[in-house]
C-alpha cells in the first residue's frame, strides 16, 4: 500500500502514530482491511460487512431508517410486507402501484390486506377549476382474463363499496353478481330474484262451465274448520279456482276474484271469503286462515264477507246470474313460504237455511237464450316488494 513504509515483513506494517495519517491514494492490493470492534461506528469511522448488513441495509429485507425514500423505479421480485400504518405516495403529479405478472395460467397479482378494519382510501384534492379531478380504480383484462373485486365474510359481516356525492355512480359494460336476496329497498338484486318475482309474482286460475253445485249453510264460516264447516268453501267439490303463490321477499299478496253463478234463493244475501293455506314441510296444505271482514263485538252473528253478491233483476231465481267481484290485501306472509287462496262462499239470509249456488250458470240448467253461461277466476299478485 502506497504512502506507508513497507519494511517489517510482507503484508505487516507497525505504525507508530496514534491516530495514523494517511495521506495520497492509499490501495489495498490483497487483503481488505477487518475489524472485531462490536460498537457503533461513529459518522466518520469505517464500517465493516457486519455493521452494514445488520445496521444499514436498505433494501435486503428491512431496514431502521424510517421513512424509506426510494427514487426512480424499485422492483420487488417477492412478496412485500407492511407492518406499519400504510404507504404513502406523495408525488404531486402522479401515484402509481405497478404489478406486473408474465400471462400464464398459474400467475396472479393480489393486494391483500388482513385486519380488523381495512380500507383503500382514494381523495382528489385540488381546486374546483381541475377538471380531471379523479379517483379511479381500473381494471383491464386481456383476451378471456378475468377482472374481479371480491369481498367475502361471514354472516355477521357487512361489505361496503360506498361513494358518497351528488355525482357519485359505479358503472360497468359488464355484470354486476351478487348471491344474497334483497332485503331493503335500496338493495341491489340478482336475476335469480328478478326471475322468482316476475315469474312467481302471479298466479291465476280461470274457470269455465263445470256442473258444480254447492249447497251452502247461513252464518259465519268457522276458522277451525278452514271455512268448510258451512259446506262454502269452493274446493269441496274441488272446480280449481284455488291459486298458489310464493312471496320471494317482504311483500304483501292481493288476491282477487270473480265468481259468476245464481243463487236458487236471496241471492242478495250471499257473499265471498278468501281461505288461505301455507304449505307444510311434507308439501300439503291445511286452510288456517280466514280473509274476510273483522268480527263486531257489538253485533257477532253479523256473517262478514269482502264482498257481496249483485244482480239486477232480483224476481226471478232461476234464470238471472249473481256475481261478486272483489279483493283482498294479505300484509301477512312470509318470504319463501308458499300460500294457497280458494273463494269461500257466505249465506247471510235470515233464516239461516241451506242455499244452492250453481256455479257459472243460472238455477235453470236447459238450452235457451236466457239461461246465460259465465266463468269464475282467482288471482294473486305480488306487491311491495322488498318493503
Amino acid at each position: 500500500m502506497s504512502g506507508i513504509p513497507t519494511s517489517g515483513g510482507a503484508g505487516d506494517v507497525t505504525l507508530a502514530g496514534n491516530p495514523n495519517a494517511f495521506t495520497g491514494t492509499n490501495t489495498y492490493d490483497v487483503n481488505r482491511p477487518t475489524s472485531d470492534l462490536t460498537s457503533t461506528p461513529a459518522a466518520t469511522e469505517f464500517i465493516t460487512k457486519q455493521d452494514a448488513d445488520g445496521d444499514y441495509a436498505l433494501l435486503d429485507g428491512g431496514t431502521t431508517l424510517a421513512p424509506q425514500t426510494f427514487v426512480g423505479v424499485n422492483k420487488f421480485d417477492e412478496d412485500v410486507t407492511i407492518s406499519g400504518e400504510g404507504i404513502e405516495f406523495t408525488n404531486g403529479t402522479r401515484r402509481v402501484i405497478d404489478m406486473t405478472n408474465t400471462p400464464t395460467a398459474s400467475n396472479s397479482n393480489k393486494l391483500l390486506m388482513t385486519a380488523p378494519k381495512t380500507e383503500i382510501s382514494q381523495i382528489a384534492t385540488g381546486s374546483a377549476n381541475i377538471i380531471d379531478q379523479k379517483n379511479e380504480i381500473i381494471q383491464t383484462a386481456q383476451n378471456s382474463a378475468i377482472n374481479i373485486i371480491s369481498q367475502t365474510g361471514i354472516a355477521t359481516t357487512t361489505n361496503l363499496i360506498s361513494q358518497t356525492g351528488a355525482n357519485s355512480s359505479i358503472t360497468t359494460d359488464g355484470k354486476f353478481t351478487t348471491a344474497t336476496a334483497p332485503t331493503g329497498g335500496t338493495h341491489l338484486c340478482n336475476k335469480t330474484y328478478v326471475d322468482a318475482v316476475t315469474t312467481g309474482a302471479f298466479g291465476q286460475r280461470t274457470l269455465n262451465y263445470p256442473s258444480v253445485s254447492f249447497i251452502v249453510g247461513g252464518g259465519n264460516p268457522t276458522t277451525a274448520s278452514g271455512g268448510d264447516n258451512l259446506n262454502g268453501r269452493m274446493d269441496t267439490p274441488n272446480v280449481g279456482l284455488d291459486v298458489e303463490i310464493t312471496p320471494p321477499s317482504n311483500a304483501d299478496i292481493k288476491i282477487d276474484f270473480s265468481i259468476f253463478g245464481e243463487w236458487n234463493a236471496d241471492g242478495w244475501d250471499k257473499g265471498i271469503i278468501i281461505a288461505r293455506a301455507a304449505q307444510a314441510a311434507d308439501g300439503s296444505f291445511t286452510y288456517t286462515l280466514l280473509l274476510r271482514a273483522n268480527s263486531d263485538t257489538s253485533a257477532p252473528l253479523a256473517v262478514r264477507m269482502i264482498s257481496p253478491f249483485t244482480n239486477n233483476y232480483t224476481r226471478d231465481a232461476s234464470t238471472t246470474p249473481e256475481q261478486a267481484i272483489g279483493f283482498y290485501i294479505d300484509d301477512g306472509v312470509v318470504a319463501g313460504t308458499t300460500y294457497r287462496y280458494i273463494p269461500v262462499l257466505v249465506n247471510s239470509a235470515v233464516s239461516g237455511s241451506n242455499h244452492t249456488f250453481n256455479l257459472n250458470r243460472t238455477i235453470t240448467n236447459i238450452s235457451i237464450e236466457f239461461a246465460e253461461r259465465g266463468c269464475s277466476s282467482v288471482t294473486a299478485t305480488i306487491l311491495n316488494v322488498g318493503s
